[in-house]
Formats: C-alpha cells, sequence, structure tokens
C-alpha cells in the first residue's frame, strides 16, 4: 500500500496534468473520489 507522501504526490502530478493550458476548475468524472481526497486532505481544493 503507497504512503500518504505517495499518494500526495501522485494526485498532484495528475492536477499538473489536468491544469495544462490554465484549467483550474475540473468535472467530477475528471478526478477520481481518491484524488481529491488527497486534495481535500492537504487542503489542494474546497469541496
Amino acid at each position: 500500500m503507497a504512503k500518504p507522501h505517495e499518494k500526495l504526490a501522485e494526485s498532484l502530478a495528475v492536477l499538473k496534468d489536468l491544469q495544462t493550458g490554465g484549467r483550474r476548475i475540473f468535472k467530477s468524472e475528471e478526478i477520481t473520489r481518491v484524488l481529491v481526497s488527497a486534495y481535500s486532505k492537504t487542503a489542494f481544493c474546497v469541496r
């Protein structure tokens, strides 16, 4: 099982890819529940 910092690093890599081109708002189907959980725990997104 991945450690929390590994999950966050993976999540941030996904977010960086999504932000290409200046996007800042994403549809729920573009981000998995696990990624949203990781972002929320570290204050990278607000639900």
